[in-house]
This record gives structure tokens, C-alpha cells and sequence, in this order.
């Protein structure tokens, strides 16, 4: 069952991959290199990105299942709760693809 599953992530990558846009690519970037984060996180890693811009990229991706809710929760600064984010398999995958492809 995994390996099909994996075989099912290479795909998506393939196919979603060659379709991101610049900001879709570098919250996927972005998340690549935090590994995971807030949105608030990420747009600090992103400052020439405003902020409503990473929140709806990142929406996006997760729509176009490359991100994922981790379930888990981070404080931002102000003190509010924040979901954290993290890629998926196809996410993961597709960065590489996208990483091929500028080589």
C-alpha cells in the first residue's frame, strides 16, 4: 500500500508542480526550509511577501494537496493561536520537481 501511495505523491507532484505560481512556489520554498510553520512564520521568512499573500497561497497548496494542517498549534506574537503548517508527500515532491527543474 505505500508504494502506491508514493507512486500517487510523484504524480501529483509531477502534474501540480509545472502549474505553481512564483508566490505558490516560494511558500512552498519557504515551507521546504522551516519544515513547518505558521503563517505568521512564514511571512516573516517571506518579507517582501505580504502577509494576506502567504495566507492565501498557502490556502492554495493545501487545496491543492502539497500542504497540510499539522494539527499542531504555535503562538504568534501578539499571543493568539496559530496553526502550524508543514508539506505533504506531493508537497515534498514537488519541491523536488521544481528544484530539478531550475537545475
Amino acid at each position: 500500500m505505500p508504494a502506491a501511495r508514493t507512486v500517487t505523491s510523484h504524480e501529483a507532484a509531477r502534474t501540480v508542480a509545472p502549474h505553481c505560481t512564483a508566490q505558490q512556489q516560494r511558500v512552498l520554498g519557504a515551507l521546504w526550509t522551516l519544515t513547518w510553520a505558521s503563517d505568521e512564520t512564514i511571512a516573516d521568512h517571506l518579507p517582501t511577501m505580504n502577509r494576506g499573500s502567504v495566507v492565501r497561497r498557502r490556502g492554495e497548496l493545501v487545496a491543492l494537496g502539497l500542504v497540510r494542517d499539522t494539527g499542531v498549534y504555535a503562538r504568534t506574537r501578539s499571543g493568539c493561536r496559530a496553526l502550524v503548517w508543514g508539506l505533504t508527500e506531493a508537497g515534498v515532491e514537488a519541491v523536488h520537481h521544481l528544484q530539478e527543474r531550475a537545475a
